[in-house]
């Protein structure tokens, strides 16, 4: 399957959904994401997590969203 066949899947899920690296930078973000963030999946990409989703907890840690000690209790994360 080609990647253009799986980005029109993805758009199309009626959840949100993002691909990240390991340094949180997102790699894809589908058009449910864009629309719950209130973000262009283009300025999306690129961006980071913490960038995208507002997250309050991200300097709990120099790494960033998703290292904290509160991140395993986020509501972004959990869904």
């Amino acid at each position: 399957m080609r990647e253009t066949d799986l980005n029109t899947i993805y758009d199309h899920l009626p959840f949100a959904l993002c691909v990240t690296d390991g340094q949180r930078r997102i790699l894809y973000a589908n058009r449910a994401l864009g629309e719950l963030v209130g973000i262009s999946t283009e300025q999306l990409v690129g961006g980071t997590a913490v960038g995208a989703f507002g997250c309050i907890h991200a300097l709990e840690d120099p790494r960033g969203c998703g290292f904290g000690e509160r991140c395993s209790e986020c509501a972004v994360r959990l869904a």
